[in-house]
């Protein structure tokens, strides 16, 4: 009798097994939100792995190969937040035109990327630079892993980009070392890097902060700001999170304090930020966004009078409200006050909503937009041969992509990855 039991439980347990549920309904691209096509593609990337189905095997027709051999695109990627099957890598596997070597181990052991020790990824980097396999590269290209959306550049144009021997990091419009900077740290960059900043810093070109989710160049200029990383990590965790003197030196008194109270943590933006400061020769960063663009380009200063600011009651309640309190109103050109200081600079982005917390331009304190409905369709799909479609807004087609770091562009990012898993990514469209 207990076989019989046993015999009837197990097939019960194999007949539930053999249910799959219905695949989540995939939202049509011109009656759905940018909010929705992300959240529909979230739900469809989960049921795929739940049914250990692939997903987004050829996100776009694969570019041809380079010829050479020698240039790698690294990307870090651990659980539980990254797997080398999910989409985004897969889509980077099939867009990139050169190897592509995902890491998952340091020191031969599994690791993870969670809270602060997402400062791991240097010391993975480096290991795997130094092993064996990882020697035979010349040329590096590193990425974040999951939120990367590739152009297919070529290995020739990296190498060339990175001719003069200097690390070139991708630009952000905000500056951020693992907090928001105050006006003394800004300050000390200009003091250090004036001819950087005196190419501006508005909403011409904005992008002049350093962002660590990007960067590439020859093997010793990539080693030498992982040598730099390491030591400089090493060096905190030795204090106990306080910063080093020759960090203090860089950072505000207030940071420094914070550090050691344990306050503030120094991330990899962070020691990125430091090698920049202290090498500034060394260092190039992608203010015209010809190698990466940032997808969270869209903000507004505060002192901007050129349009309306309101207290945002439209967006209900949550972590998303909170993030975005301020309603925004451009006004048409015509009624720009005439004495405004930006009065002859380009127009502040189209945006419904301000996130709610200041963040650190080069021209002052501002806030980023919130939505992104209202640009999305100046990005566009182009195709100039064979090979995938590349994203491109205006006028801008980074050699090697797009980084959809924070929170604002997140949804847009999924929606866009969405397009070339379902096959929507149509040259002009």
């Amino acid at each position: 009798m207990g076989a019989l039991r046993w015999l009837a439980a197990a097939l019960r347990l194999g007949a539930a097994a053999s249910r799959v549920a219905p695949r989540p309904p995939i939202p049509d691209r011109a009656s759905s939100t940018i909010e929705e096509r992300s959240n529909a593609f979230r739900r469809d990337t989960k049921w795929h792995l739940k049914y250990n189905v692939s997903f987004c095997d050829a996100a776009a027709a694969a570019p041809p190969p380079d010829a050479a051999g020698d240039v790698a695109w690294l990307v870090v990627c651990t659980p539980p937040s990254c797997a080398p099957d999910l989409p985004a890598i897969r889509a980077l596997r099939a867009r990139s035109r050169m190897p592509v070597v995902v890491l998952e181990t340091l020191g031969g052991e599994a690791t993870e990327m969670r809270g602060q020790s997402r400062s791991r990824k240097v010391r993975m980097l480096r290991e795997y630079l130094n092993s064996a396999p990882g020697q035979r590269w010349r040329h590096v290209v590193y990425s974040d892993a999951m939120d990367v959306l590739a152009n297919p550049g070529n290995a020739a144009a990296v190498v060339a980009a990175a001719a003069g021997g200097a690390l070139v990091v991708a630009g952000e419009p905000a500056c951020w070392v693992g907090d928001v900077c105050d006006a003394e740290e800004v300050a000390e960059m200009r003091r250090r890097a004036p001819a950087h900043f005196s190419r501006g810093g508005g909403y011409d070109r904005p992008a002049v902060f350093l962002n660590s989710g990007q960067y590439a160049g020859s093997r010793s200029a990539v080693l030498a700001f992982l040598d730099y990383a390491v030591a400089t990590l090493d060096a905190m965790e030795a204090r106990r999170g306080a910063l080093p003197p020759d960090l203090a030196a860089l950072f505000s008194g207030r940071r420094a304090a914070l550090a050691a109270e344990g306050g503030f943590r120094c991330s990899d933006q962070c020691v990125l930020t430091a090698y920049w400061m202290t090498h500034v020769d060394r260092v190039a960063v992608d203010v015209d966004a010809r190698i990466f663009g940032s997808l969270k380009r869209f903000f507004v200063l505060d002192d901007d009078d050129r349009g309306a600011r309101a207290p945002n009651a439209s967006r209900g309640g949550g972590a998303a409200a909170a993030r975005a309190a301020v309603a925004w109103r451009a006004f048409d050109a015509a009624d720009w006050p005439p004495r405004s200081k930006y009065a002859d600079a380009p127009a502040p982005p189209a945006c419904g909503w301000l996130e709610a917390e200041a963040k650190a331009f080069a021209g002052g304190p501002g806030r980023f937009c919130g939505d992104y409905g209202a640009v999305a369709d100046e990005f566009a799909w182009a195709c100039g041969g064979p090979g995938p479609p590349v994203l491109s807004f205006r006028g801008l087609a980074p050699l090697l992509g797009w980084h959809g770091n924070g929170h604002a562009p997140t949804h847009f990012f999924q929606s866009l990855l969405a397009d070339l898993c379902y096959g929507r990514a149509a040259c002009g469209g």
